[in-house]
């Protein structure tokens, strides 16, 4: 036991040193990249553009602010992969994901206009009890509060609007994208762009959001479009000495909503005429903007909702804000920011912290390099496009590896059964290894301008490639599975640690940044790898010499173990709860200690100080790079309990929807009955593996513990312990292959 604690206490010691010095690093980078301050920040919103509409349109006025901006790929999900606009907005106002209902988002109104029966100031009276004394309101702003209470994120709505107002910052807004005529159920008004600057009240103190925005237009949609003259007039009326004004160029949305009526290709023209008209309103308010004194955000807080999900688009400028490519604390990946972190920034720019709100955001910092501007769009285009690529051959390759590992376990089932060592399966099994990895090193590669066939190429094909060569090594019996294992644990590492972590994003085993799980660090899928992997390969270090092999063994899992869960490299809380507990039992029962309950205890508290520990020293680091871990100790300091179990439920309630939805729920009753049939039926072979490699039995223990514990504390589910199965089963059939069947 002694042994165990001395395991855990350096792995803390280890993990300590790493995040002092990371947090110093941290620190240093954050300072001098931190946001100025500015008396004035003009929020420009155009809700559906994309990096690629920039390159695409004649936009001048938007090219001259984007040129001299910080810039970025925006991931706006919250709830859906197309984040509808009234979602965004709330989420931009509440600093974290929030919600509001498609029928309620819009419903803004200033005071005198007619409104049941009377005008919207005696409703909201008759609502709220007070007087309606800003410009507008949203009317159903309880609804949307309710809303999110009940959301499995329960944001606070309104957090900016309420900081910007504590520290007297003027609040303006100006938008109206109200399909026309209106109809009695108020269905088509859509004044959404209120919700990003309200106060809790549901009221903002300045701006226009009424039908005076609005001038007859009949190449536009619904014969309508923005009067520049009255936008312009309403945003100077707010740009006052200390303020932050938020204009929607409203026809992009208005344009979306016309998408029933008319053809696409009619409807992309639309849609490009509404961009330039956008584009030429801001030049009219740039004519207001003091370039050397004033900050300009772009901001497209929506999902196009026209063809595929798509990240959006990004840009701040403000004065001594050097140009290049934005990242978060929540990304931590250059030219990606999160909607969440719109808010902080802009209260950021205008000293309004944000500190005690309950917020998942965090201020954008320029990362280092880039390019020039051509260079820094050419960039966002190209990652959009991977993303796109990789969310769109997910599914059909995840469905097409299944199928593989299950016909090649029916088939090595059937050999074993009989006593059959095919050798044509010791190929196909290390390729199966193979490929995994090899979907990382496909990020290096541009697929998304190539035909789809190639990167099943380059995956399947030279996977089972890499088996076959790996098969020719003979001599020494399980060394092909040991290069093979060792190239998936070193994939992982090397894009974590040397690579900050480009490999995983927008890769089928990776992360999706239109998807907006993560963008960094090591996710549910690759943790189900790297445990496997590192597992396996205990097996074959525990027989070196005695306390050499056991020496090396735990130097391999403190090394792993510090690689998944160390905030600057793969900040994977999930990881540590369930992959520190299953090393602990691997290496008790390979050290040949009797596992009691109190082995159990010393190493689960052993995973809670380890989790102590790293979540203390990711709040050494600068407030702007703490990974969810901190943000998420950050949360219980400011909510108590409340703020941990919010985190729990929202997990839990991913985690069971992988059980109807995820198609890894296909694979493990399979590959299980496949396993009880060899054991049933050759038991044989499986004993003299056994004899062969006395520590198979325990680290196949640690790796149902991983299993286990993956599937109940990582919102991913199911599919933890079936990636890890997938690996596993080809793993033991290469094993079995090459143990010679006793007499």
């Amino acid at each position: 036991m002694k042994r165990a604690c001395f395991a855990a206490a350096t792995f803390a010691v280890v993990v300590m040193i790493c995040g002092f010095g990371s947090a110093s690093a941290a620190g240093a980078a954050a300072s001098s990249d931190a946001l100025p301050v500015t008396p004035r920040v003009l929020v420009i919103s155009l809700p559906g553009v994309t990096w690629q509409d920039i390159t695409e349109n004649n936009v001048p006025n938007l090219r001259s602010v984007i040129d001299g901006s910080a810039v970025a790929n925006l991931a706006v999900r919250v709830a859906r992969l197309k984040t509808p606009v009234g979602d965004g907005y709330t989420t931009v106002g509440a600093g974290t994901r929030a919600v509001a209902p498609r029928d309620q988002a819009g419903q803004a109104f200033e005071p005198k206009e007619r409104l049941e029966a009377d005008n919207a100031a005696a409703v909201y009276q008759r609502q709220h009890g007070h007087p309606l004394r800003g410009v507008a309101a949203n009317l159903r702003i309880t609804a949307i509060k309710s809303a999110n209470r009940h959301s499995q994120y329960q944001a606070t709505v309104a957090a900016l609007g309420d900081a910007l107002a504590k520290e007297g910052v003027q609040r303006g807004v100006v938008a109206n994208a109200d399909v026309v005529p209106p109809l009695p159920d108020l269905s088509t008004f859509h004044r959404e762009a209120l919700l990003a600057l309200m106060g809790s009240d549901g009221q903002v103190p300045c701006g226009a959001v009424g039908s005076e925005l609005l001038t007859p237009d009949a190449q536009s949609a619904f014969g309508v479009a923005l009067d520049p003259n009255a936008v312009e007039q309403a945003m100077v009326r707010c740009w006052q000495r200390r303020s932050v004004v938020l204009v929607e160029g409203s026809d992009l949305p208005r344009t979306e909503s016309y998408a029933s009526d008319v053809p696409g290709a009619r409807l992309r023209e639309m849609w490009r005429a509404a961009l330039v008209r956008t584009d030429q309103l801001v030049g009219r308010l740039l004519r207001h903007v003091d370039p050397a004194r004033d900050a300009v955000v772009l901001v497209a807080p929506s999902a196009p909702q026209m063809g595929a999900p798509h990240l959006t688009m990004f840009a701040v400028r403000a004065p001594g804000l050097r140009a290049g490519l934005l990242d978060s604390g929540v990304t931590r990946q250059a030219g990606f920011v999160s909607i969440v972190d719109v808010a902080p920034t802009i209260a950021a720019l205008v000293r309004a912290p944000m500190v005690d709100q309950n917020i998942e955001g965090r201020p954008v910092s320029v990362a280092r390099g880039g390019g020039d501007a051509q260079q820094r769009i050419h960039f966002l285009v190209t990652a959009d496009a991977n993303a796109g690529f990789r969310d769109g051959v997910i599914t059909p390759f995840y469905a097409t590896f299944i199928v593989i590992v299950l016909l090649f376990g029916c088939v090595a089932a059937i050999c074993l059964r009989f006593g059959r060592s095919w050798r044509v399966l010791e190929p196909i099994a290390l390729g199966l290894i193979a490929i995994p990895p090899l979907t990382y090193w496909a990020a290096m590669l541009p697929f998304r301008d190539w035909p789809t066939a190639s990167y099943y190429l380059f995956t399947f094909g030279l996977g089972f490639a890499i088996g076959g060569v790996l098969s020719l090594i003979r001599r020494r019996g399980h060394l092909p599975l040991v290069l093979v294992l060792s190239f998936m644990v070193a994939t992982i590492a090397i894009s974590v640690v040397a690579l900050d972590s480009r490999l995983q994003l927008s890769t089928v085993f990776g992360d999706s940044p239109v998807v907006a799980g993560r963008f960094s660090g090591v996710n549910n899928v690759t943790f189900s790898q790297l445990m496997i992997a590192t597992l396996l390969l205990a097996v074959f270090l525990a027989p070196l010499r005695p306390r050499l092999g056991l020496a090396a063994v735990a130097v391999l899992f403190v090394v792993v173990a510090l690689i998944d869960g160390a905030p600057m490299w793969g900040a994977d809380v999930g990881g540590v709860l369930a992959g520190f507990p299953a090393f602990g039992l691997a290496f008790t029962l390979l050290a040949g200690w009797r596992v009691r309950l109190r082995t159990v205890l010393w190493w689960g508290l052993g995973t809670i100080g380890a989790v102590v520990v790293l979540g203390l020293f990711d709040l050494t680091r600068d407030p702007s790079h703490r990974t969810h871990l901190g943000r998420l100790f950050e949360r219980i300091g400011n909510q108590g309990s409340g703020g941990f179990f919010t985190v729990v439920n929202r997990k839990l309630n991913a985690n069971l929807v992988t059980l109807s939805h995820s198609v890894w729920r296909f694979t493990i009753m399979p590959i299980v009955l496949l396993a009880l049939y060899v054991s049933w039926r050759a038991p044989e072979r499986f004993v003299a593996l056994r004899s062969r490699l006395p520590a198979l039995a325990p680290c196949l223990i640690g790796i149902a513990a991983a299993a286990v514990l993956g599937y109940a504390l990582n919102d991913s589910g199911i599919a933890v312990p079936a990636v890890m199965l997938c690996v596993l089963m080809p793993a033991m059939v290469f094993l079995l292959i090459r143990t010679p069947e006793p007499a």
